[in-house]
């Protein structure tokens, strides 16, 4: 008799446990699917069309959330994790710092391209660079509409040696750069000669080289591909029309391309209206799953690239 009741208790806890076990892992309310639309309808240019998982895994305490960096916290808060790299050159710069430093003190990873030899340009620079900004030598060349490029600019007039002083005492006037892009040079940059001057001293300095592309015919990249320098083209124009609302559509459409090729990279000049675009406009990038990066964090995360637009 003992022995039966004691095996009888055996049972009887040994259901119960199984109960209580199968309560605790019973699933309760559902996790919320998370939504793929973002704010300024870019899901369509999503390279993740897959459905989204009902959960999310853990994230370790090694691997930060994108969130959580500068640079995409700089871009606005919020949003879809960060599918695409996208840079925007502030092009023009040196010529008045109380109207660029509005772009240095935007909590963004603004890229600055500084003429040389102008009055604000050695401050404008140092200042870009001690707060971590890329800064561009923004290289005067000789445009074919006679137009001047101001200080410093390339002739095809010179000979050899004068370019090549010209071009290295360009970049002494430009102090803390990392790569090099054209000002005007529609005519400059298809010349071969004007362009392996100021290649060649690209490859001494060892920085990487953005071809504005101001011409169609332009051989920019294509030479410092040729001779294995770190090269990349525009994909666009902000502020070919001074207006807020243009700027904006050109913002989200450098978001559309990011999206669509994993990095784009547009110009822009340090106009009022520029700038208040671009305080409406990076929260949307961000937004859409954009990270605005410096030029050269694009570089080194995909260092040729970027064919133009058409």
């Amino acid at each position: 008799m003992m022995v039966l009741l004691g095996g009888l208790a055996f049972y009887l806890g040994w259901a119960g446990a199984l109960r209580q076990e199968a309560g605790a892992l019973s699933p309760g309310s559902p996790i919320p699917r998370p939504s793929s639309l973002s704010s300024d309808g870019f899901e369509e240019a999503s390279p993740d069309p897959e459905p989204l998982p009902e959960a999310a895994p853990e994230r370790s305490e090694e691997q930060p959330s994108p969130d959580s960096s500068p640079d995409s916290a700089s871009a606005g808060g919020g949003g879809a994790a960060p599918r695409a790299l996208a840079s925007i050159v502030i092009d023009d710069c040196g010529q008045d710092y109380e109207r660029e430093r509005g772009f240095l003190e935007l909590e963004a990873p603004l890229t600055l391209a500084v003429l040389p030899h102008l009055p604000d340009s050695r401050r404008l620079a140092r200042e870009a660079a001690g707060r971590g900004r890329s800064v561009l030598l923004h290289m005067p060349m000789e445009s074919s509409g006679g137009a001047d490029p101001g200080p410093g600019a390339l002739r095809e007039d010179m000979g050899n040696e004068e370019l090549a002083g010209r071009v290295r005492e360009n970049f002494l006037a430009v102090p803390g750069v990392c790569g090099v892009n054209n000002h005007q040079g529609s005519h400059g940059t298809t010349d071969p000669r004007v362009v392996r001057a100021v290649l060649q001293e690209a490859a001494r300095q060892g920085v990487f080289v953005l071809d504005s592309r101001t011409t169609s015919t332009t051989i920019l990249a294509q030479e410092a591909q040729a001779m294995g320098l770190r090269t990349r083209s525009r994909d666009l124009f902000l502020d070919h029309e001074d207006d807020v609302d243009r700027i904006l559509l050109e913002i989200d459409r450098l978001g559309d391309l990011a999206l669509r090729h994993g990095t784009a990279v547009a110009l822009a000049h340090p106009r009022p209206a520029t700038l208040q675009a671009l305080r409406v406009g990076l929260p949307r990038l961000r937004e859409a799953g954009v990270t605005l990066v410096g030029l050269h964090e694009l570089f080194q995360s995909a260092p040729v690239g970027g064919d133009p637009e058409p």
